[in-house]
């Protein structure tokens, strides 16, 4: 079996490898299933049904086994429930979300499915699939799941819910998640009864028209779906009917369709999908678990699209290495303002050991977390505030700061600023503002129950996974939480949570920055969330 694995690795790897961009994910609800025990779509509406009066039988008889009428069947009985007595307390929590005839089977969905994931955790077994997952080089998630798995798994990913998001707001392509079938958070806009299909099947031609602008470029793994799930087959099928002959056969390596069978053996084969009257060259892929792939995903090279560098317009960050210049750090251009061919220059994050000064504005932001834990000293703490900071602010994700404000001494005693003007408008909002500390809004509940039954950061250590730790601690208060407890825990666990180049997972990452402002800052403002 280890053979078969090593060169199913081997040889997704190397296909993979022949793509200039990253590959995309499309998750289905079989990787919510895995993870977090999330019921099948049958299971949802049997679970709904067993709030109406009529058995699912009926239901399921009445609508010919067909689910999205099933769905349809359940409006009128679960909106009946809502208005009752007892439904009261519910009614008035969704008040503003009862906009729709609809709205109330929805509001039951998402109360049915938030309250298993509060009461759900990763199987330790499969632990090591999510951390892997996790690291995985992947330049967007496509999912028809409602479920706020993934963006746990990848909270730095912006979120577009809902078809009219992925086909308007003008995506990148780039850390983007994309749940075209809605959201928890927003029950009105979940895909599910035969109405709402209707409505997705008639936009269906401007999403495949979008898709396919991201699959020209990528490869696609649909993981977590069969080959005959009715969502997979529409959305091919759409593909499909946009192309000729020529351009489908062209996009058999690019499409990889994920089958879990369990006890099998890793295997990657040509076949077709029959997709409305088309059929869709892909890749079957059949394992045992997702492992594998995920760790190939996790140990890909970074890749960015030539569409995307085309497309570029925020600044970037450039260091001219010129034997004249030495004193010249860095210059500031547009990227369609580039002339210069011979021009040498480092674009993105990573420390320049031989850059004057450091390069303060080249340094990332796991070398700040690493000084914050270590102590190390490596970092004049003026130029940190002054250059390297405001630079964070244009990339994604948390960075620690309180450190170098107090040691730079722009904090008062209380940890706050001394003076306002001192600092950069963008880095004082900032600094103002906590909230992107907190456990997200998705998680934030479980996070709350979590909270309350440990009493403080040490109880959850003591009883929780790291994952959960990691992901649920920054709902207690500033009292419940030791900055030296903290510390010592991250420190202990921070390998597992650094890959092989020095960069730290952006949950991680976040932990880092709560020591920080609980060690430095005002943490009198940390108050329980």
């Amino acid at each position: 079996m280890a053979g078969f694995d090593d060169k199913f690795r081997s040889d997704l790897a190397a296909h993979l490898a022949r793509f200039a961009a990253a590959p995309i994910l499309f998750a289905g609800s079989g990787v919510s299933r895995r993870y977090l025990n999330m019921p099948d779509w049958q299971s949802l509406l049997e679970m709904l049904a067993g709030m109406t009066d009529r058995e699912f039988s009926y239901y399921r008889s009445t609508a010919s086994e067909d689910l999205p009428k099933i769905a349809e069947l359940l409006v009128e009985p679960l909106k009946d429930r809502l208005w009752t007595a007892k439904e009261k307390p519910l009614r008035n929590k969704h008040s503003d979300k009862l906009i729709r005839p609809d709205s109330a089977l929805k509001i039951y969905v998402a109360e049915v499915l938030k309250d298993i994931g509060l009461k759900s955790s990763i199987p330790r077994a499969l632990r090591s699939e999510v951390d892997a997952l996790r690291n995985a080089k992947v330049d967007a998630i496509i999912t028809t799941n409602y479920d706020p798995f993934l963006e746990t798994v990848f909270p730095d990913y912006r979120v577009f819910v809902g078809q009219d998001e992925l086909v308007f707001s003008d995506p990148t392509g780039i850390a983007e998640i994309y749940k075209i079938h809605g959201s928890l958070d927003d029950p009105n806009s979940l895909v599910i009864t035969e109405s709402d299909y209707a409505v997705f099947r008639d936009r269906n031609a401007y999403l495949a028209a979008k898709l396919l602008t991201f699959f020209a470029e990528h490869p696609v793994i649909f993981i977590g779906y069969s080959m005959t799930d009715s969502n997979v087959q529409s959305i091919l099928g759409s593909l499909a009917s946009c192309l000729t002959d020529e351009h489908m056969s062209r996009l058999q390596d690019r499409l990889l369709f994920v089958n879990w069978q369990e006890g099998s053996q890793h295997s990657m084969v040509p076949t077709v999908i029959g997709a409305n009257a088309h059929n869709v060259p892909v890749r079957a892929i059949t394992v045992p678990d997702f492992q594998a792939i995920f760790d190939v995903l996790a140990a890909l090279d970074q890749k960015i699209p030539r569409r995307t560098l085309r497309q570029i317009k925020e600044k970037l960050y450039k260091l001219v290495l010129d034997s004249e210049a030495q004193d010249r750090l860095l210059h500031v251009t547009d990227l369609d303002a580039v002339v210069d061919d011979d021009a040498e220059f480092v674009v993105g994050v990573g420390v320049i050991a031989a850059v004057q000064k450091r390069g303060y504005k080249m340094v990332a932001r796991q070398d700040l977390c690493h000084d914050v834990l270590h102590e190390t000293a490596e970092f004049d703490s003026d130029f940190v505030v002054k250059m390297t900071l405001p630079e964070m602010m244009s990339r994604a994700g948390n960075f620690p700061m309180y450190k170098y404000l107090r040691a730079a001494g722009y904090l008062d005693t209380s940890g706050h600023i001394k003076d306002d003007q001192d600092i950069s408008p963008k880095l004082l909002k900032r600094i103002q503002d906590t909230s992107n500390l907190r456990p997200s809004t998705s998680i934030m509940r479980k996070a709350k129950t979590l909270a309350q039954t440990h009493k403080s950061l040490k109880g959850m250590i003591q009883y929780c996974t790291t994952d959960e730790v990691l992901a649920h601690f920054g709902a207690f208060a500033h009292t419940a939480i030791e900055p030296r407890v903290l510390k010592n825990f991250l420190i202990e666990c921070e390998n597992e949570y650094t890959d092989e180049d020095g960069k730290m997972t952006s949950q991680f990452t976040k932990a880092v920055c709560i020591y920080d402002l609980l060690k430095y800052g005002p943490k009198a403002d940390w108050t329980a969330a």
